[in-house]
């Protein structure tokens, strides 16, 4: 890692104005690139609908955020609670910039936004880097945090939780909790369960 990156992740930076530089830059997205939502619904539960959206960052925020010592990850590293807070934390920053994408029907028809709301403010929501898989899996192992490096050395795959991605055209991914269409209950895929762990102890999921 080249020593101006490495000073800009090792930063000090509060969580507070991190998340501000989120919400500031996906605002003040372009025109051909803004924030993007649209409905699914699952493929394991019929008539279960969730939001998912992408939001686009500039490459030094992406980094702090994903990859530095006070962001997403680091969050996790901390504890499971830490991690869930901040993930809460971001999903509601975000919330008012998905709703307005969705009553404009970018990537999709317009949406009903009350609705939608329900299923950002459920227990499940998360956001995560865009591209998932291939965005960590070309990236080299340039993140040595103690518990990541045990997990990933009592297992035979790459230690895909030790890359520190940085996309070309880095985005987020929040993905909203799956609800009832008819009663709005939340749900949950079983293998979903353990995700915040999982972020805990390999620095992926």
């Amino acid at each position: 890692m080249d020593a101006a990156r490495r000073c800009r992740l090792l930063s000090s930076v509060s969580t507070e104005k991190l998340l501000q530089q989120v919400i500031t830059e996906a605002e003040g997205a372009a025109a051909d690139n803004p924030v993007c939502a649209h409905w699914r619904e699952a493929t394991k539960r019929k008539g279960y609908l969730r939001v998912e959206s992408t939001v686009p960052l500039k490459a030094d925020t992406f980094d702090l955020l994903i990859n530095g010592r006070m962001g997403y990850r680091a969050q996790y590293y901390l504890s499971v609670d830490d991690g869930r807070r901040f993930n809460r934390r971001l999903v509601n920053s975000l919330t008012p910039l998905i709703l307005t994408a969705l009553e404009n029907g970018r990537c999709g028809p317009p949406v009903e936004c009350s609705r939608a709301e329900n299923s950002l403010k459920a227990p499940h929501s998360k956001v995560w880097v865009a591209g998932d898989w291939a965005a960590f899996i070309h990236e080299p192992e340039l993140l040595k945090p103690a518990r990541w490096v045990k997990y990933w050395g009592c297992t035979e795959h790459k230690p895909i939780g030790l890359s520190a991605p940085l996309p070309c055209k880095p985005k987020l991914e929040l993905k909203g909790t799956f609800i009832c269409e008819k009663t709005g209950e939340p749900w949950l895929p079983s293998f979903k369960k353990d995700r915040d762990q999982e972020i805990h102890c390999s620095g992926w999921t």
